[in-house]
C-alpha cells in the first residue's frame, strides 16, 4: 500500500476508536450512578422501617429516661393600680406544701418525724397526710392542703434544718441512726389579692385563684395583658446516669395603670355608704369624668363585694334574707351584685337629657337663644276619646325662654322644642350623642340601651323623648354625652386605662384620648353652660351650690315603667368650673325611699345632695380652681 493510501485509512479509523472508548466510559458512569442510587434507596427504606416499626419502642426508651413527670412553673399575674400607682390588685407569692412519699418511706423513723413536722409544725391535716402517703407510695409529688406565706415557709424550713442538724449531732455522738425530716418540698404559686377588698369591685372585677382567667371588670377585659405564660421544669436521666434538668421560664403578666383616682373613688364610696344610712334604693351610682379627655376618675356603685371572696354576699345582704331565697333567686341576686350598674344596666335618663334636646334644637336651627314658649301645665295627645295627658312637673310655668326651660326644667316647653325639631332630626341627634350603641368603654357587658326609629315614633313618643323619657341609656353613655355638650362639642371615647407596663417597667401601650366626633358647636356649648349655671344659682339645682366653687348642672327625675307604680329614678349631673369644666360628676339614684319605711317625696334633690356631698369632699384635693372673688 502506498503511503498516501495508508494515511487516508489511518485518518478514518483513529476517530472511530476514540468514540468507542468514550461510549464505554459513559456506560460505566451510568452503571455506577444506578448502583449508588439503589444503595441510597435501600438505606431510606431501612430508615423508614426503623421509624415506623420501632418508633414506639424508641419513644418508650426516651420516656423511661425521665426522672420525673415535670412541673409547671407559674407566672405572676400583672397588678392593677390607680393613676398614681396605688395597688388595687396584685399577685402574692405563696407556697404549697408538697410531700414526696417515695422519700418519706425510705425509713420508718423518718416517716414519723416527717408526718409530725407536716401536721404539728406546718399545719397539714393528719388524716390527709397519712392517706396521701399510703395511697401514693411510689410518688415523688403529692399536694397537701396547706399553702404557706413566704414567712411561714421560712419558719418551716428553719424547723426542718434545725431538726436534721440536731439528728446529725446525736448520730455522731451515739453512732445510732436518728430520724430526720425528709420528703417535704415547697412549690411556688401566686394568689390574687385585693388590698382594699371591696374597693371599686364593679370596675376591677376579680380572677380565679390560679390567676389564669379574669372574671368581670378590668380583670376580664384586659386578661390577655394581665395573664402571663406558664413555664415548665423537666428532669431527664442521661446515658451516664446523671440527671439533666431543663427549664422554660414563665413569662409574667403586665401591670395596668388605670385612670381611677383612689382618693376620689374612696370619697364616692364613702358618700354612698352615708346615703344608705338615711335612704334605700335599688341602685346608686357616682361617675366622675374628665370632660376634656374621656378619662373615668371614679365609678362607684352600691353593694360592693369583697374581691378576695367574691362569691360571699352575706356582707351585702342580711343572713335572714339569704335564708328566704331559693337557689335561683340567690344566683340572680349574686349576679346582680357582681354586675356594674353604670355599664350593664340601662334606664330612662329623665330631665338631665333636656339640655341635649335644647343643644340639638340650636344646632338644627329649630330654636334660637331668643325662643320663647308658653307652659300651661302639660299637653294632650291622641284622639279626644282616648287622650293622654302629659303633665309638666312643677308647671304651669307660663312664658319661658329657651334657657329658662332648662332652669325650671319645663316639660311643656321641651315638648314644643321637640315638635319643632321633628322625629328625624331629634333621633339623628340622639344617635350623635351616642345613645343606642355601645360607647366602647374598656369594660365587658356594656348595655347599648334602646332608642326609637322614625317609623315607630308617634307624637307622644316624640314629646316624651324630648324631655328624656321613652328611650334608655346607661350611665357612661349619659355622662359622655353631657361632657361633649359642656366641653365645646367634642365626644371622647370613655376609657379606664392610662397605660400598660411590663415587668421591666417599660410602657407596652399608652392610651391617648380618642376623639369620636363633634356633637355641637362652641356657641351652643357656651349657651348650655350658662343656662346650667343658672340651674344651680336660681333653678331646680340650688342644692348643688358650693360657696367657693362655680358649679353648674342639671337635675333629672324619670318616672319608671310601669308608670302606675309611681317609682322614680332621680339624677344630677354637675360640673366645675361652670365656664370651663374640668370635672363632671353624674349621680343616679334608682327608686329611692326612706330608710325607716316612711313615705318619701321623690325629687331630684336626693341625687343633687349626694352629688354635692361628693363634690365637697374631693374638690379641695383636685386642681379645679375656685370661683373668682370678684
Amino acid at each position: 500500500m502506498k503511503r498516501s493510501q495508508w494515511s487516508r485509512v489511518q485518518r478514518r479509523t483513529v476517530p472511530e476508536k476514540r468514540m468507542s472508548i468514550a461510549y464505554n466510559g459513559r456506560v460505566k458512569l451510568v452503571f455506577t450512578f444506578l448502583i449508588v442510587a439503589l444503595a441510597l434507596l435501600a438505606l431510606c427504606i431501612y430508615l423508614i422501617f426503623i421509624v415506623v416499626d420501632r418508633g414506639d419502642e424508641s419513644g418508650k426508651k426516651v420516656l423511661s429516661n425521665k426522672a420525673d413527670d415535670g412541673q409547671d412553673l407559674p407566672f405572676c399575674r400583672g397588678s392593677i393600680t390607680d393613676r398614681y400607682g396605688t395597688v388595687l390588685a396584685q399577685s402574692v407569692q405563696k407556697y404549697r406544701v408538697i410531700m414526696e412519699p417515695k422519700n418519706i418511706l425510705l425509713r420508718e423513723k423518718n416517716r414519723e418525724a416527717t408526718i409530725e413536722a407536716l401536721t404539728s409544725v406546718i399545719g397539714c391535716d393528719r388524716e390527709l397526710v397519712e392517706n396521701g402517703i399510703k395511697q401514693n407510695k411510689d410518688s415523688y409529688y403529692v399536694q397537701t392542703d396547706r399553702v404557706l406565706t413566704a414567712e411561714e415557709k421560712l419558719n418551716a424550713e428553719k424547723y426542718i434544718e434545725n431538726f436534721n442538724e440536731e439528728a446529725e449531732e446525736r448520730y455522731r455522738s451515739l453512732k445510732i441512726p436518728q430520724p430526720v425530716v425528709t420528703g417535704i418540698s415547697f412549690e411556688l404559686l401566686y394568689e390574687r389579692s385585693y388590698p382594699y377588698e371591696s374597693f371599686a369591685s364593679d370596675v376591677i372585677g376579680y380572677s380565679r385563684q390560679d390567676a389564669a382567667v379574669g372574671v368581670h371588670g378590668l380583670e376580664q377585659y384586659y386578661n390577655d395583658y394581665l395573664a402571663g405564660e406558664t413555664g415548665r421544669k423537666m428532669s431527664y436521666i442521661t446515658e451516664d446516669g446523671t440527671v439533666e434538668r431543663t427549664y422554660v421560664e414563665p413569662k409574667n403578666g403586665h401591670t395596668l395603670v388605670t385612670t381611677l383616682d383612689h382618693t376620689l373613688q374612696s370619697a364616692a364610696e364613702e358618700c354612698i355608704n352615708e346615703f344608705f344610712k338615711t335612704y334605700t334604693a335599688d341602685n346608686v351610682g357616682i361617675l366622675a369624668v374628665d370632660p376634656d379627655n374621656g378619662e373615668i376618675l371614679t365609678m362607684a356603685m352600691d353593694r360592693q363585694v369583697n374581691l378576695n371572696d367574691p362569691g360571699k354576699i352575706s356582707k351585702v345582704v342580711s343572713s335572714e334574707k339569704l335564708q328566704q331565697l331559693s337557689e335561683k333567686e340567690l344566683n340572680e341576686l349574686t349576679a346582680k351584685i357582681q354586675s356594674n350598674f353604670a355599664v350593664e344596666t340601662s334606664y330612662e335618663p329623665g330631665s338631665t337629657a333636656k339640655c341635649l334636646t335644647v343643644a340639638a334644637a340650636l344646632e338644627e336651627g329649630a330654636a334660637s337663644w331668643s325662643s320663647r314658649y308658653f307652659c300651661d301645665g302639660g299637653e294632650n295627645f291622641g284622639a279626644a276619646s282616648d287622650e293622654t295627658y302629659v303633665r309638666c312637673s312643677g308647671g304651669p310655668h307660663e312664658e319661658v325662654t329657651l334657657a329658662e326651660s332648662l332652669i325650671v326644667s319645663c316639660n311643656d316647653a321641651l315638648m314644643q322644642v321637640g315638635r319643632s325639631l321633628g322625629s328625624e332630626k331629634l333621633l339623628k341627634n340622639i344617635s350623635l350623642f351616642g345613645f343606642g350603641r355601645q360607647t366602647g368603654i374598656d369594660l365587658p357587658y356594656e348595655n347599648a340601651g334602646s332608642v326609637h326609629t322614625v317609623d315607630d315614633m308617634d307624637d307622644i313618643t316624640l314629646a316624651t323623648n324630648s324631655f328624656g323619657q321613652n328611650y334608655n341609656v346607661n350611665m357612661v353613655q349619659m355622662a359622655m354625652a353631657l361632657c361633649s355638650v359642656v366641653n365645646g362639642g367634642t365626644y371622647y371615647q370613655p376609657h379606664l386605662m392610662k397605660e400598660i407596663i411590663d415587668e421591666g417597667g417599660n410602657v407596652v401601650e399608652r392610651f391617648e384620648p380618642v376623639v369620636m366626633h363633634k356633637t355641637v358647636t362652641k356657641e351652643t356649648s357656651d349657651f348650655v353652660k350658662k343656662a346650667l349655671r343658672r340651674v344651680v344659682t336660681e333653678g331646680t339645682g340650688t342644692v348643688a351650690a358650693i360657696g367657693s366653687y362655680d358649679v353648674a348642672g342639671k337635675t333629672g327625675t324619670a318616672e319608671k315603667l310601669p308608670r302606675k307604680d309611681k317609682k322614680y329614678l332621680v339624677s344630677f349631673a354637675g360640673f366645675v368650673p361652670a365656664d370651663d369644666p374640668q370635672l363632671l360628676v353624674y349621680v343616679v339614684v334608682d327608686n329611692p325611699s326612706n330608710q325607716d319605711g316612711s313615705p318619701l317625696e321623690v325629687n331630684a334633690s336626693i341625687a343633687t345632695a349626694l352629688e354635692k356631698s361628693f363634690m365637697e369632699k374631693i374638690l379641695p384635693y383636685t386642681d379645679v380652681p375656685k370661683a373668682s372673688s370678684e
